[in-house]
């Protein structure tokens, strides 16, 4: 199942050091360059995947994974939500990045 983690994550931030025009998406104070939309979108949907899944494997009666004991949590609930934990915070680096790279652009 991870035999491909290190490619597939040196393909998605391969994407960030791509040389060309940051095209702005202004939501406000979040101005992130348009060819960081389809890792982000990647990255969210992932977590919301994880996510469901997650919430399918939790015990009956146990609201969240904090509340079951690390005895009854089954490997695919640790994988799914350490994969959901790693895809979000990858998403919010990419965004924060972004920001980064537009504000270095626009200087």
């Amino acid at each position: 199942m991870f035999r491909f983690s290190k490619t597939a994550s040196l393909l998605l931030f391969s994407f960030v050091s791509f040389p060309q025009a940051a095209y702005a998406a202004n939501f406000g104070f979040v101005r992130r360059p348009d060819y960081l939309d389809l890792p982000i979108l990647g990255a969210w949907l992932m977590a919301g995947v994880s996510f469901v899944f997650a919430k399918t494997l939790l015990p009956k009666g146990k609201k969240d994974f904090v509340s079951v004991p690390k005895e009854e949590r089954s490997v695919l609930l640790r994988v799914s939500v350490y994969l959901m934990a790693i895809s979000v915070v990858i998403g919010l680096g990419m965004i924060f990045l972004g920001m980064g790279l537009q504000r270095a652009l626009e200087w």
